[in-house]
């Protein structure tokens, strides 16, 4: 994590090659400040994650500092630079690169 880069692939279970298809980035990673992205990325993760709530006193709203606290941790988010899609259906190797903003 020094030096802030990264890299990530998402893909789907496949049986033969012919299957295989997916996506590779690579990119930055920075803790989320203390914002209002911090509260969206926080929301976020309780919706994928609701036990998480099972974690924290009644009533007891997580914020980012309870969280961080509760669990030790902080928040960290990707962001790509470059995302490639892969699908051996098209051909062996197949990868294009996708372009986003």
């Amino acid at each position: 994590m020094e030096s802030g880069q990264a890299s990530s692939a998402i893909y789907a279970h496949a049986s033969t090659w012919q299957e295989i298809r997916g996506i590779q980035m690579s990119g930055s990673i920075e803790m989320v400040p203390a914002s209002l992205s911090s509260i969206d990325a926080l929301r976020a993760y309780l919706k994928k994650f609701p036990f998480t709530k099972e974690f924290f006193s009644p009533g007891q709203k997580p914020d980012l500092a309870a969280f961080a606290d509760r669990f030790k941790v902080r928040l960290y988010r990707f962001k790509p630079d470059l995302v490639y899609y892969l699908d051996n259906s098209i051909c062996f190797g197949f990868r294009e690169s996708v372009l986003f903003k």
